[in-house]
């Protein structure tokens, strides 16, 4: 049976998310069925039909489609002025400011439309002439909304036909190019395994992709059930842990406890080599050169010793250390500190002999315990810290609390899998964040640390010419020393990409790519390494002191090509049906509102949730204690104010952005401009919020019409 706290979470969970649906269901029910059931029997198809061509000849003959080639040409221009250095790339951003510019464009038109026509019409009384007619307000309301995404569906039908004509031009342009290239570089140069991928497949292709199902760096390939870390590579290992609310208070409890103890009980296998030059140069700099090692388990403490220094040759292996660190759910510390860097230091005994496991406790300070209680779950972030060190893990850990005087405590195991919910997480090795993701160090002889790209259950069909597509997306965070001539004429760093069939043992050698900044390569692997679905990708620096960022999906897998055409027929009918909403609000606004104050409310109901969402954490609980802190008030009433009160507008806002549209449900240019096809899942998503938003406001529109019709 699931905890209670568990089924809270979950119910809680559920609630958000339908409550919305719920609230637009009563609206529509109470509105239409019971409100409205009269006009909603006399609904005419042909009436709707007449308003909505009223709306739509008003709008030609106000020459609102004259926009359009403005629009054109400023994607003309803008795009001319790109120079992209890949070809795919200056397909990719001219599919963009295309897709931009009509979403732009129809989004402007659309609220400027359906905010101005009603409250004219009763301005100069044409709304009179209407009503007088056997037409209902509910027909009225469709009629106009129908209208007003007749013109909207124009507007992007030409854009559509223009952005097509374009891109196919843009694609003969580069294409010729890229055969020019071809013609030009050697058979060995590390780009033309993406120029082949180009001239085979074309730029107006659209590709469908299978991603990794995990993404964790170690320090070298796993042996058995043993995953290695090295030290001194900002590589960590990540364990979660839930607690019930009966594990909280009984830690509240032990927390309270002077004198109590928390450890984490781990297993981890210890082995060094010498040093080298620049091993020890970071030994130094990390202060481990003249630390005393002589503890035993029990006698590992929180913090580094650093007295009774040693005198110790200049290739001593330095003592194996770790650093722990909590975080939130939120990947936030715990520590009590804003240093996100800052941990606290253990030591590790070392082993009787080389390769023995070590397994003992990371001694956790008893003032963290506080924090741990107080939040749904927490993260156990153990950092590799000793040069010349691997650490391999080679088990899950488990938290333990002891209280004072007492021999045994709380034991308390990691959370469940997310894959599989009957077993207990297994600790994440990973490494820490850059600007463009998880930092993989090089070193030039092709031992360094490796990010390891699991697939599983790769829906991947034989190709006829036996090799399969793997589409990179890898970032150069730091660049290193790259060696001119044993490089190459060109001075690139080198990556290399290796792919292992985890049931066959397949592996189609190391094959070297060389990264650019923010650009896609492609690499074909042979079929056998890919065969079954179930395969690693090992990647890795092979560039001294480089880094490389890499994201959960630098690497996927080229599974199927699909027609460019229905794609972008998908994109636009995305944008339609946010254009649509954007009328629905509008027609809306405009009712009760005068024009002016209809469109400013209008861009507020549509930013709202966004705006919200681009808060993020500043409206997380007890962000009021840092606002407080910041404008430097210390008189405790006064901070307990400030935070309380910006708590609550905090959990306002969040409150009022559930019931707003969320536009991050129309992707119209994310997936197109990236290649990549658009799932009937987005449609439908799109479609969802349409019409959890739209009917009810429909609804709301013919109900203020019908009790009003002269705006205020």
């Amino acid at each position: 049976m699931l905890p209670a706290f568990v089924l809270s979470f979950a119910f809680a969970d559920l609630w958000h998310q339908y409550l919305p649906w719920l609230a637009a269901g009563i609206i529509v029910v109470l509105g239409l069925l019971i409100y409205g059931a009269h006009d909603l029997f006399r609904l005419s198809l042909t009436r709707i039909w007449a308003i909505s061509s009223v709306c739509f000849s008003e709008a030609i003959r106000k020459r609102t489609l004259w926009i359009t080639p403005l629009a054109i040409i400023g994607v003309i221009v803008v795009t001319q002025l790109s120079h992209p250095d890949d070809p795919q790339e200056a397909i990719r951003q001219a599919t963009k400011f295309c897709l931009f510019a009509s979403g732009l464009l129809v989004s402007v038109v659309a609220i400027i439309l359906a905010c101005t026509n009603l409250p004219k019409e009763i301005d100069n009384r044409v709304i009179f002439t209407v009503v007088t007619k056997p037409t209902t307000r509910l027909e009225i309301v469709l009629g106009k909304c129908l209208g007003f995404a007749r013109i909207s569906a124009t507007i992007i039908i030409i854009m559509g036909i223009f952005t097509y004509a374009y891109l196919q031009t843009r694609s003969w342009t580069e294409m010729s190019a890229v055969h020019r290239q071809l013609a030009s570089i050697p058979s060995d140069s590390p780009t033309r395994p993406t120029l082949v991928y180009y001239a085979d497949h074309g730029f107006l292709t659209t590709r469908r992709l299978d991603a990794p199902e995990n993404l964790q760096i170690y320090g070298r390939l796993p042996d058995g059930n043993v995953r290695w870390m090295q030290g001194a590579q900002s590589e960590y290992f990540l364990v979660p842990f839930t607690l019930s609310e009966e594990q909280k208070d009984q830690l509240q409890q032990v927390a309270d406890t002077t004198g109590a103890s928390a450890y984490l009980m781990t297993t981890l296998r210890i082995q060094q080599h010498t040093p080298n030059a620049t091993e020890q140069r970071e030994i130094k700099e990390l202060g481990l050169g003249n630390a005393a090692v002589e503890l035993k388990a029990e006698e590992l403490g929180p913090v580094l010793p650093t007295s009774r220094p040693t005198t110790q040759p200049a290739n001593a292996l330095p003592p194996a250390v770790v650093s722990i660190r909590l975080l939130n759910q939120n990947y936030r510390s715990l520590n009590g500190t804003l240093d996100e860097s800052a941990g606290v230091r253990v030591v590790l005994q070392q082993p009787d002999k080389p390769g023995d496991s070590w397994y003992g406790r990371l001694t956790i300070p008893a003032e963290w315990l506080n924090r741990m209680s107080q939040v749904p779950m927490f993260y156990v972030q153990v950092h590799a810290i000793s040069p010349a060190t691997d650490y391999g893990v080679e088990a899950e850990p488990e938290m333990i609390f002891i209280p004072t005087g007492k021999q045994s405590g709380i034991k308390i195991g990691p959370a469940m899998s997310a894959q599989d919910p009957g077993k207990p997480a297994e600790p994440e090795l990973l490494s820490s964040r850059g600007a463009r993701g998880m930092i993989l160090m090089g070193k030039a002889d092709g031992k360094g640390p490796i990010a390891l790209y699991h697939f599983r259950n790769a829906k991947i069909s034989r190709p006829s010419n036996g090799t399969v597509p793997l589409q990179l997306q890898i970032n150069i965070e730091k660049n290193g020393e790259v060696d001119v001539e044993k490089i190459g004429e060109s001075g690139y760093a080198k990556v290399g990409v290796q792919v292992i069939n985890n049931k066959t043992g397949e592996s189609s050698g190391l094959i070297e790519v060389t990264p650019e900044l923010s650009q896609t390569s492609f690499l074909n692997v042979p079929f056998k390494s890919v065969e079954g679905g179930d395969f690693d990708v090992v990647v890795r620096s092979q560039t001294q002191d480089q880094w490389l960022g890499l994201k959960d999906d630098a690497v996927s897998v080229v599974v199927a090509d699909e027609s460019f055409v229905v794609n972008l027929f998908k994109s636009l009918l995305v944008l339609w049906m946010l254009s649509i909403l954007v009328v629905v609000i509008g027609i809306f606004c405009s009712t009760f509102l005068s024009w002016p104050i209809a469109i400013i409310c209008t861009l507020v109901i549509l930013l709202g949730h966004w705006g919200v969402d681009q808060l993020g954490s500043a409206l997380d609980p007890g962000s009021g204690r840092s606002i407080a802190t910041e404008f430097r008030i210390y008189d405790p009433v006064s901070s307990r104010t400030i935070s309380q009160t910006f708590d609550t507008l905090s959990h306002v806002l969040r409150v009022v952005s559930n019931f707003l549209p969320d536009l991050s449900k129309f992707p119209v240019s994310d997936y197109i401009e990236r290649g990549l096809a658009v799932p009937l899942s987005s449609l439908l998503q799109s479609l969802g919020v349409l019409a959890c938003y739209g009917l009810p406001l429909l609804v709301l529109s013919y109900v203020i019409m019908r009790n009003k019709e002269v705006a205020p």
